[in-house]
């Protein structure tokens, strides 16, 4: 098992622990490990559910939740209510169970019955079909649907492209970083919310590129703005199955219509070859 699965088996009861390691053997890469109260305990490899053959206990989520959270579920109500809890060591456990809502806003979130436990991994090699990308048009925004291989290939990246440049990483759920034996040019913003995280970039590090997961929002396009204005090339990521779904966040149109990004590289999936449009060609 890499350090990362068995990173992730720590967080479980042994009862668990024990069948994850029988279900996936010595050849399986785990990259999700399912809890779900009551329910069917399964682990999740190459995008195919692979049930354990034990079904989960509600005292087992608790167990798990409590040990993600280093015992203090108070700490992280913040992270429960938005439905993601991230450990130090780039774990990263999405929750669901219980909203409290109060005056229609959700207030918390109890209960909690299931725990999708994601294990990030390094792949020698995914990134390097970037590299001539980035040369030829700078800023570039990777696509894919959850779990197609994004943080997997920024994370490569990042080693590659500080080689040469002066990179800022805004790891605002500590996966970015996770692992990485950088000995480059590479400064990590770790925790930091995306928007203060690549002000804060720009203002004191003076980077040539900047990395970051997941834009989505207003805030993360203005500061995306604000680094491509100030001439730092943007790196990112953006959930969707196509260009056209990128195109339905007004975030990312405003972003591409700007500039920043020289072109889109959709994934289906780590092995598979990547779908290159030029962001410009594409508009016209």
């Amino acid at each position: 098992m890499t350090e990362s699965e068995i990173t992730a088996l720590g967080y479980l009861p042994n009862r668990l622990a024990e069948a994850v390691k029988k279900t996936a053997g010595h050849d399986v890469m785990i990259n999700e490990i399912r809890l779900r109260a009551g329910k069917c305990f399964s682990i999740v490899s190459g995008g195919q559910n692979l049930p354990c053959g034990i079904d989960c206990t509600k005292d087992e989520v608790d167990f798990t939740v409590d040990k993600l959270c280093r015992g203090s579920l108070y700490s992280h109500s913040e992270d429960i209510k938005n439905g993601v809890i991230t450990t130090e060591s780039g774990i990263r456990a999405g929750v669901s169970g219980r909203g409290i809502i109060t005056g229609g806003q959700l207030e918390c979130v109890r209960d909690i019955t299931s725990v999708s436990i994601r294990i990030p991994h390094r792949i020698a090699g995914a990134a390097d079909f970037m590299l001539p990308l980035i040369n030829k048009y700078g800023g570039i925004l990777v696509y894919s649907k959850p779990a197609g291989g994004k943080t997997t290939v920024l994370r490569e990246l990042i080693p590659l492209l500080s080689e040469k440049y002066r990179v800022s990483v805004i790891d605002t759920r500590y996966e970015l970083s996770c692992g990485i034996d950088d000995s480059g040019m590479t400064d990590v913003f770790l925790g930091y919310p995306r928007y203060e995280g690549m002000m804060a970039a720009v203002k004191t590090m003076s980077p040539e590129f900047i990395v970051c997961d997941e834009i989505s929002t207003s805030s993360d396009a203005e500061a995306v703005m604000y680094a491509h204005s100030s001439g730092v090339k943007v790196i990112a990521s953006a959930h969707a199955g196509n260009v056209r779904e990128l195109y339905k966040n007004k975030s990312i149109l405003k972003l591409t219509e700007a500039g920043v990004f020289g072109c889109f590289c959709g994934l289906n999936g780590l092995g598979e070859a990547p779908a290159i449009t030029a962001s410009a060609g594409y508009l016209e």
